[in-house]
């Protein structure tokens, strides 16, 4: 089975699509969308009260949580292994002047950043704002995953936040 519970949705009721399940499931569609991205490290509330309700969980599977976070991990890994000799996992901290010239040699993009590392834009965004202070321990903890390691990562995270090179556009 395919651990993705979205996907699991979308083969058996094939006339349904991200927007109508949002719909049905009472949550935006950006909820679903970064759900089958794996952004999120579970189900949101809402949406598995509604799978629960409509896609009974397959026998020997415990939950669609349980699932999720199946799929989230085989994914995650599939991007370390895609990422394991990346310039920017050996590249030292010092290399950058701030945390953005650091995000931004990873991926332009917060979102894409955010992608990449399977963690909610919401976080990334809240530190490069400085709503929060310090380094989030996800983004952290995914760095020391994908092979950087751990006084690199803690040399990035007394980096300034900088700015974006680029402006939104």
């Amino acid at each position: 089975m395919n651990h993705n519970p979205l996907q699991e949705y979308f083969s058996r009721y094939p006339n349904e699509n991200k927007t109508t399940l949002a719909k049905n499931a009472g949550v935006g569609y950006s909820i679903i969308h970064r759900t089958d991205l794996a952004l999120y490290d579970d189900l949101p509330p809402k949406l598995e009260n509604f799978l629960n309700t409509h896609m009974p969980v397959p026998r020997g599977q415990l939950s669609w949580n349980i699932e999720y976070k199946k799929y989230k991990t085989s994914v995650l890994e599939k991007h370390r292994k895609l990422n394991r000799n990346a310039l920017w996992v050996t590249k030292p901290a010092n290399s950058y002047k701030t945390w953005i010239d650091f995000r931004e040699y990873v991926d332009d993009s917060q979102m894409g950043f955010s992608k990449l590392f399977l963690i909610n834009p919401a976080i990334l965004s809240h530190y490069e704002t400085r709503i929060t202070k310090n380094l989030p321990e996800v983004i952290r903890q995914r760095l020391r995953y994908f092979g950087m390691p751990a006084a690199e990562v803690q040399k990035l995270s007394e980096l300034p936040v900088g700015r974006r090179s680029m402006p939104y556009v």
